[in-house]
């Protein structure tokens, strides 16, 4: 199975993170800029993130670089359009003039299907839930603070995530199983608000 992301983190960065400082320099937290939790810049996040590359990233650089053209035959969509009208299009017209009535009978299931589709889309749009359903997340903005319940996610299957026990941000460790938990995607906003409750606690304990 093709491998679809590249990971080449250095395993000293790896360790540096699991000690609480960042990952790419080594500083501590009481250096990282203001806002920066894992990393402490910018320069240093993009750092980090740069040593992974993914598949669907590279295979458009590489199409782009190859201006979408074969390498071996040297096909491409202008001259695969050009083949097409020069050399297939009389033999396509004589095809389907002969085999018409076959293409009639396609033509007739397809528009079975468009018609059941339409039909389908018609009485999900008329039956309230099942529009509701179609259109929350475009409506959320203007009901979601009168309607908290109704706009969260526990009344449909939940959308699971993974959590870190002990957050990052207070210096849990990122890559240890035992320190991961399942939460529902209300459960892990609750979570996260009670991370960064207990990180401003810890700085002001700090402090004092």
């Amino acid at each position: 199975m093709r491998q679809l992301i590249k990971n080449d983190v250095p395993e000293e960065w790896k360790k540096r993170a699991k000690a609480g400082l960042c990952p790419v320099c080594a500083k501590s937290k009481i250096e990282f800029a203001k806002g920066m939790i894992v990393y402490c810049s910018v320069k240093c996040r993009n750092d980090y993130i740069s040593k992974y590359e993914f598949w669907n990233n590279l295979r458009d650089k590489i199409l782009k670089r190859d201006n979408y053209t074969c390498k071996n035959c040297g096909i491409n969509d202008e001259n695969a359009k050009k083949f097409w009208k020069e050399s297939t299009e009389e033999l396509f017209k004589d095809f389907c003039a002969k085999e018409k009535k076959e293409f009639e009978a396609f033509r007739n299931k397809e528009l079975e299907i468009l018609s059941k589709r339409y039909e389908e889309e018609y009485n999900e749009i008329m039956n309230d839930l099942l529009l509701f359903k179609r259109i929350r997340y475009s409506i959320s903005h203007q009901f979601e603070k009168d309607y908290p319940i109704i706009f969260s996610y526990s009344w449909r299957t939940p959308a699971f995530q993974v959590d870190h026990i002990k957050a990052i941000m207070n210096n849990g460790d990122m890559w240890d199983s035992n320190n991961l938990q399942t939460l529902c995607e209300d459960c892990h906003k609750t979570k996260t608000k009670e991370d960064f409750a207990e990180k401003k606690n810890i700085n002001s304990v700090k402090k004092i």
